[in-house]
């Protein structure tokens, strides 16, 4: 660790977390002198502000529709990390007027920038906010949008972080945050009746020149129509730049399974079921599965890791049978392509993260010590049992549930 990283690390743990907690102690006090009806008269310019992964941002999908068909006529502008590129993936990209980019790891990592930001959008007059973050800067978040002046703010609370929203919902545990937006927009009196449709309704589409390059990988890879194929992303892609304030560890590596169990699992795959495994991901830090990956010889181990697009990934979760990933970005895009998919969970929770569906099968060996990275605000939490929430999750396990959808 550089001299500012560990700068960094020492002003997140003894004063940046310590003004949160403070935050939220009188957060909880103040929670409901924000509180206002919402007036879906005088709404006509809206700003959407999701400012996690790719997971978040997909479950945001939904939220825009239902905002479209609810102000047919309004402005929906999207403040994210991610730029028109990504919005490809979404059925109805086309209801968005502008994307603006919100880069919290460099552009708008400062306190300047982010002030910048929010003085330009308050020029903006925007009429409603919604900001359904969750975790990491829920504080900011819910800060700045109070800042940028917008009337109508809706986002979520938990332990007096949201108190600055005018429409706000607890943000709870054990139910899923697909369920929750859904809940979130009603209680600002948005898509009551026809909530639940819309959220049920397919949102995801892939590009036609995304499933024409998926189709060409698999035949450069000699695969064919009667190949029993596999996805698998070992990787988890957010919150790598965001480290534990307790012990100095990218949370991301909260939600890793093990590498050498992800190669026994693909080995696995391979004998027990006669099929081909793609590894999709963007990068894998150096270890045991990049030296797999390099080294094995087998035509049925593809490695596809840096060697496609998110929407080319998401076209190859769709061309295959089953994928397998922790709890990630892609899993999130495979539930809403209603793929047979199977998340393996230590420190979160299935039922917060994912939805009751018949199609996914949640891993997760429920340890009393777990979950607990449960999207709080201030990630407070040091894991004092060497991550046995994961490690204590076997091949076998994973096997189980591999069997369970191939046989369905």
């Amino acid at each position: 660790m550089s001299a500012l990283q560990k700068i960094d690390f020492l002003l997140k743990r003894y004063l940046k977390i310590p003004m949160f907690k403070v935050f939220c102690f009188f957060g909880g006090l103040l929670s409901p002198l924000a509180d206002k009806e919402t007036r879906k008269e005088k709404i006509s310019n809206i700003l959407v502000f999701q400012g996690g992964g790719i997971g978040d941002v997909i479950r945001i999908f939904p939220c825009i529709r239902l905002l479209n068909e609810e102000f047919p006529r309004a402005s929906i502008t999207v403040l994210s990390p991610f730029g028109p590129a990504f919005f490809e993936l979404f059925s109805h990209s086309h209801v968005i007027s502008e994307h603006i980019t919100f880069d919290v790891s460099g552009k708008h990592k400062s306190i300047s920038s982010k002030l910048s930001l929010i003085r330009a959008l308050r020029k903006r007059s925007f009429d409603l906010i919604l900001c359904p973050q969750i975790g990491l800067g829920m504080i900011e978040f819910a800060v700045m949008s109070f800042l940028m002046r917008v009337p109508y703010r809706v986002g979520y609370d938990m332990h007096g972080s949201g108190f600055l929203y005018t429409s706000k919902i607890a943000l709870q545990e054990t139910k899923s945050i697909y369920e929750q937006h859904c809940a979130l927009l009603k209680g600002a009196g948005i898509g009551d009746g026809k909530c639940e449709h819309s959220f049920k309704e397919p949102y995801l589409k892939i590009p036609e020149k995304d499933i024409s390059f998926a189709h060409s990988f698999l035949r450069d890879q000699r695969t064919t129509d009667n190949d029993l194929i596999f996805t698998i992303s070992p990787v988890v892609m957010a919150d790598r730049d965001n480290r534990s304030p307790q012990h100095d560890r990218p949370l991301s590596s909260l939600r890793v399974w093990p590498e050498h169990k992800y190669i026994d699992l693909i080995n696995e795959i391979i004998y027990s079921c006669r099929a081909k495994v793609i590894i999709l991901g963007d990068r894998i830090p150096q270890g045991p599965l990049s030296d797999f990956l390099i080294k094995t010889d087998s035509p049925d181990v593809i490695s596809a890791i840096n060697r496609t697009t998110l929407g080319q990934s998401a076209a190859l979760i769709r061309l295959s049978r089953v994928f397998i990933s922790n709890d990630s970005g892609l899993l999130h895009i495979a539930l809403a392509l209603k793929k047979p998919s199977i998340g393996i969970f230590g420190s979160t929770s299935p039922e917060q993260v994912i939805p009751s569906v018949d199609y996914c099968i949640p891993v997760w060996a429920g340890l009393e010590c777990s979950p607990c990275f449960v999207h709080q605000p201030v990630p407070d939490f040091k894991c004092n049992h060497d991550m046995q929430c994961l490690r204590s999750i076997s091949v076998e396990d994973v096997m189980t549930a591999v069997k369970q959808l191939v046989n369905s």
